[in-house]
């Protein structure tokens, strides 16, 4: 009985954590179109080389959201996904990887348009994982976060990791990228941007 409560506390830490994830997405993309609302211009922020790792902040929440496409495919054992009437291979998604060309992943000649696009893909994606986790929590499937399971990662290599562990990484990925995001809106003199700490989640 203990060890099935610890099962079914897990899964609903997660339903928390995924929740905050959530969270914080959403209301940087609110305070990114407010800004873009306000002024045409501001797109420049988002499309310039400011020295990231994925170049801009464009090609930073592409990577995101591409990781977060990718490690849902490993989760759930698929080899597809359709986000925004498009479908998105894991094959296809795993060659990122290797390119490293993630301003092109989801792109626009029009940055404006490219914003629209990242947006409601990345929503889109945000819902599918907490319907995918409230599915288990309503079926009582309080096993699967505990089970390990076997993927192949961006190299080609055989993985066997627990779910619990990688699902932690998908949070901690988006943490440290949008960390990234914002220290280039505070350097850019962006006054509105939010604070997506865990603990300004606690008064909500």
């Amino acid at each position: 009985m203990q060890q099935n409560f610890i099962k079914c506390k897990i899964t609903r830490n997660i339903r928390d954590l995924y929740s905050y994830n959530i969270w914080r997405n959403d209301i940087l993309y609110d305070c990114l179109k407010y800004n873009i609302g306000k002024d045409k211009l501001f797109i420049k922020i988002l499309t310039k080389d400011e020295g990231l790792y994925f170049k801009s902040i464009k090609g930073t929440l592409n990577h995101i959201l591409a990781a977060d496409i990718l490690w849902y495919l490993r989760l759930f054992e698929r080899k597809e996904i359709e986000i925004s009437s498009k479908k998105f291979n894991i094959n296809e998604v795993s060659n990122l990887w290797i390119s490293e060309d993630f301003e092109s992943f989801l792109d626009h000649e029009d940055g404006i348009e490219w914003f629209k696009i990242i947006e409601n893909n990345h929503r889109a994606m945000n819902n599918i994982y907490l319907e995918s986790i409230n599915g288990l929590i309503e079926e009582e499937n309080f096993e699967f976060y505990n089970q390990d399971f076997i993927y192949y990662d961006t190299k080609g290599d055989k993985k066997t990791r627990q779910r619990y562990m990688c699902f932690l990484h998908v949070i901690n990925h988006s943490t440290h990228h949008l960390g990234q995001i914002t220290a280039i809106l505070s350097r850019n003199k962006v006054k509105n941007y939010p604070e997506i700490d865990l603990s300004y989640t606690f008064d909500n």
